[in-house]
């Protein structure tokens, strides 16, 4: 991941419903070696969850070479 992505830019489109909303005061962070990121999140419990990186329209994620990566979408179901 290059230090140009846009980690905060949406990466794919969903309802509010399965978004699943960052929590208040924390952003994406990407690692020091820039291999890994994260991004802190509000669950609850017996929810479904979607949420992808890049799209046509915002291939904000790169590799190294400054390539975006392809996208990626993950939906799941948080436990009661």
């Amino acid at each position: 991941m290059t230090r140009g992505a846009h980690p905060t830019a949406p990466a794919a489109t969903a309802g509010e419903d399965i978004d699943p909303g960052v929590r208040d005061g924390d952003g994406p962070q990407v690692s020091e070696d820039r291999m890994t990121a994260t991004l802190p999140v509000r669950l609850s419990p017996g929810s479904v969850y979607a949420i992808g990186l890049n799209d046509s329209f915002y291939p904000g994620y790169k590799d190294l070479y400054g390539r975006p990566v392809i996208p990626l979408g993950i939906c799941f179901k948080t436990a009661w």
